[in-house]
């Protein structure tokens, strides 16, 4: 991504996190991470908490208002439990995710692209939590590493 494309892509992430009030939202460069508590099943029909859906709604806002942008969405999910399984997890939650974008919320299809990422890239490694003493310690860190990121790939 070019410099000039980077920088308008930080500037519309930022613009999506000054119109919503969603407490685990955080911006990271061209990314916006949904951190801990959010736990999207990636179906609107499957039961998401109702601020989930709250949420889906305004990032479809936004995503609708730059339809000339592209963004990968990764749900990223926590190490414990067998590889394999946790990437189909996060594969189908993306899948999933951005069909309900596009069926219920109108965003236009291709604008967001899934991908489960799995356990491959945690945030606190499992050895860092191990070190931890205290259950609630190693709870948290794991909840750090289930997150939802939506990158800004580039103009379309």
């Amino acid at each position: 991504m070019r410099l000039a494309s980077a920088t308008i892509a930080i500037i519309l992430l930022s613009s999506f996190l000054a119109q919503t009030n969603y407490p685990t939202v955080v911006k990271k460069g061209t990314e916006i991470i949904f951190r801990a508590g959010t736990s999207f099943r990636g179906d609107i029909r499957q039961g998401d908490k109702k601020e989930d859906v709250a949420l889906f709604r305004e990032l479809a806002k936004f995503l609708n208002k730059h339809k000339d942008w592209s963004f990968l969405y990764e749900v990223h999910i926590e190490q414990r439990g067998n590889d394999e399984a946790n990437l189909k997890l996060t594969e189908i939650r993306a899948k999933n995710t951005v069909h309900s974008l596009e069926e219920f919320f109108g965003v236009s299809k291709g604008q967001l692209i899934p991908k489960g990422m799995g356990e491959s890239t945690p945030i606190i490694s499992t050895e860092e939590i191990a070190k931890m003493e205290t259950l609630a310690e190693k709870e948290k860190a794991y909840s750090i590493n289930r997150r939802t990121v939506i990158r800004a790939l580039n103009k379309r």
